[in-house]
């Protein structure tokens, strides 16, 4: 049979009577040429399915924009309907806001003043589009700030005292603003008009001034969306206190020198003191500890050291300014905002996957300066003040602010539930909580718990002022005698306990039951009861309120405080080894660490840490400050005893 017949035969089906030798082989080349163009007509058609999938991908891409625009605008308008709401119930007249945006940070520069020293007014150029719409919306023109033209500006009419104001965010070719804009506001109130930053801005550019548009999605650290799941189950806590800048700045830390003193030395691993893996330091340290909580003194953007780097500064933190910015001096490049929030979500990464939880240091009750976005947007609306108009000062910083207010509550609550989401952040210690009032701490307990896993997010503060407050009548403040009008679940540090155990932090040879006084077997008692006996005139609702602690950042360390009142002199030497001092140590340690409640201590407090003689060293120099690890190992023993 011929070669073309065998072929026919396979590909044709012949039940009929034999063919001639031409049909079949027409028929075979016919197949062959179907077989050709098969791949042509299956690549044209997954072309095809290609385009339509990438068709489908951007318009889905356009849809979550779309939403997530839709509810970042409604969440924005609820906003200012509050305020619109507030400013008209508390009698603040209206004032004038307008965003704009500037291109770079280099363009960043602050506008040439007008006559009078006031900000030059704010043309709307010719022929400009009108923008917004909406019920109860007039509608304006864009707005030229004299240095860049944008479109991105919606200011609206003030009507009595109506506040109405929208945001567009785009420029003047109908694009969003991109990641890294930097943005400030100008507000007009009281006829001045000056340049702000954002209240509610998620990043900065160095030193906060500016505010700076960010993707919070592209700023997430590897593996963040999963960051939680491998917490284990929240254990009975255990709170270790430490300041960004203490925990790696000694040179024997084991860090990485340009990592010291940052956000970065978290994320570092197998650090260890002289190369001695024996010796572990930083993160390896905390894992042979075995705490449950890391507590990290302010680590939102604060005013008090210089960002940029030009000379080396210390501080502790407590003089906010953007509330919802990390701070920038932890970062390893505060100009660019994106990198602080990558990096300060990388350090609670690291302390998650090594099974411990964050608790975030927080200060509500004063800010950096009366000079703040506060001030600037709505004037004296966010502080307290006196019967002659002078600022209240139960802070001691010289402007409290006003919990009670609803606007300023609502302001603390959205950014508590900002940190618990966006960082995962699993506590919040409320810096002097007794100048906030009850039922402010009582609806951040309720937002708090709304949180998916929000009820094991712990809650807790200092239930003192540091002096007397204007709060509006009709609020009681959340003062250690007013526990019982708290949620159970918001815990206070107990300075009873404290004092009982080792004497008064203000009376720097005052002794406890440790260190010789007599007769406090009985303070001692309720100590260990939490003082839920009733003893320390207050009731708290449950011993998890009571937060029990012989050291903190404030006051005398605990070895400093005993070293003291082992002798007469105002001078001791703090860094000798004190056989006294270390069994009073570690009965400090074996009470505390046995009452009910929380048990909390100081970094560095487990290895007769010292800061020789400095009792407030809030801007003393990193080297008074940073943990010793030379010394942390020199008394290893007394750490094996916690």
């Amino acid at each position: 049979m011929k070669y073309q017949e065998r072929l026919c035969i396979i590909f044709m089906r012949d039940n009929g009577p034999r063919r001639s030798f031409r049909v079949r082989r027409g028929r075979f080349f016919l197949l062959m040429a179907f077989f050709a163009c098969l791949p042509l007509v299956c690549g044209g058609l997954g072309w095809q399915a290609w385009r339509l999938w990438q068709e489908n991908t951007a318009l889905r891409e356009s849809v979550l924009r779309f939403e997530s625009d839709y509810q970042t605008a409604q969440a924005t308008a609820e906003r200012l309907e509050n305020l619109e709401e507030l400013l008209r119930e508390e009698g603040v007249q209206g004032r004038e806001l307008v965003l704009r945006k500037l291109a770079s940070a280099e363009q960043a520069e602050t506008p040439p003043p007008a006559a009078g020293g006031e900000t030059a007014p704010v043309p709307a150029p010719e022929g400009a589009a009108a923008m917004g719409e909406g019920p109860g919306h007039e509608e304006f023109p864009a707005i030229d700030t004299g240095y860049v033209k944008v479109g991105n500006v919606q200011a609206r009419a003030l009507r009595g005292s109506k506040l109405r104001i929208a945001l567009d965010l785009r420029n003047t070719d109908n694009q969003k603003l991109a990641s890294g804009t930097v943005q400030a506001a100008v507000v007009t109130a009281d006829g001045q008009t000056q340049e702000t930053a954002d209240p509610y801005a998620k990043a900065a550019g160095v030193n906060g001034q500016r505010s700076m548009v960010i993707n919070l999605k592209k700023a997430e650290p590897e593996g963040w969306d999963k960051d939680q799941e491998k917490l284990p189950k929240a254990p009975a806590p255990v709170v270790w206190e430490v300041h960004v800048g203490d925990f790696s700045h000694d040179p024997q830390s084991g860090v990485s020198e340009e990592n010291r003193g940052k956000y970065k030395a978290f994320s570092e691993k197998d650090t260890c003191l002289d190369g001695n893996t024996g010796n572990p330091t930083c993160m390896s340290w905390l894992k042979w500890l075995g705490i449950t909580h890391v507590q990290i003194l302010p680590m939102y953007d604060y005013g008090s050291v210089d960002e940029t780097g030009k000379k080396l500064q210390y501080n502790w933190g407590y003089d906010p300014i953007n509330y919802f910015v990390p701070e920038g001096s932890y970062a390893t490049d505060p100009y660019h905002g994106e990198v602080r929030v990558r990096e300060c979500r990388e350090m609670i990464r690291a302390l998650h996957r090594a099974g411990i939880r964050v608790i975030m240091d927080v200060v509500y009750n004063h800010t950096f300066s009366i000079d703040s976005v506060f001030q600037k947007t709505v004037p004296y609306y966010f502080y307290r003040q006196e019967a002659d108009g002078s600022f209240s000062d139960g802070s001691a910083c010289g402007n409290d602010t006003a919990s009670e207010r609803r606007m300023y509550r609502r302001y603390m609550i959205d950014c508590i539930c900002y940190w618990a989401k966006e960082y995962h952040v699993d506590g919040f210690r409320f810096d002097l909580m007794g100048l906030h009032d009850t039922e402010t701490m009582n609806e951040i307990r309720a937002a708090l718990d709304r949180l998916p896993g929000g009820k094991e997010i712990l809650m807790y503060g200092e239930p003192w002022a540091a002096g007397k407050t204007a709060i509006q009548p009709g609020y009681e403040q959340a003062l250690k005698c007013n526990a019982a009008l708290l949620s159970d679940r918001i815990g206070f540090f107990n300075d009873d306990i404290r004092d009982s155990i080792k004497g008064s932090v203000f009376e720097v040879k005052e002794t406890g039951f440790v260190n010789g006084a007599k007769g406090l077997e009985t303070q001692i008692r309720s100590s260990v009861l939490g003082f839920c006996d009733g003893a320390g005139g207050y009731q708290p609702s449950s011993a998890q309120q009571s937060v029990s602690y012989v050291s903190a950042h404030d006051n005398y360390t605990l070895w400093d405080k005993l070293v003291h009142t082992l002798t007469d002199s105002m001078e001791p030497d703090f860094g000798a080894y004190n056989e006294a001092a270390l069994a009073q140590n570690r009965l400090a340690a074996g009470i505390y660490f046995t009452c009910l409640g929380i048990p909390f201590l100081q970094a560095g407090e487990e290895a007769a840490r010292t800061k020789y003689g400095d009792d407030n060293s809030y801007r003393s120099e990193a080297k008074v400050n940073q943990l010793d690890w030379s010394r942390m190992h020199e008394y290893r023993d007394l750490a094996e005893f916690y």
